[in-house]
């Protein structure tokens, strides 16, 4: 666990407290940003990178049109420089 009384230990404290809570029974997923190596091992967590990685669900789910040989990243960068450029 973060030592006590950082803001570490207050986010630990608030996600261990929401696992907790039978009102939010089942999977749980916290984006952590902004640390090096945090310590989800008192969670009962594992850290799992494919939450940011490209696919074409994501991008489908995004709105994104999917073009063939096109990575699925580049689709949604295209679709938000549409909009960007509509706004205009």
């Amino acid at each position: 666990c973060p030592p006590a009384g950082s803001r570490s230990s207050e986010v630990h404290a608030a996600f261990r407290d929401g696992l907790e809570d039978p009102g939010f029974a089942g999977i749980h997923a916290a984006v952590v940003l902004g640390s090096r190596d945090p310590d989800i091992s008192g969670l009962g967590a594992e850290e799992d990178d494919s939450l940011f990685a490209p696919s074409e669900e994501k991008a489908r789910n995004l709105g994104a049109e999917l073009f063939p040989g096109v990575p699925p990243e580049d689709c949604v960068l295209e679709a938000v420089a549409s909009v960007d450029l509509r706004k205009q």
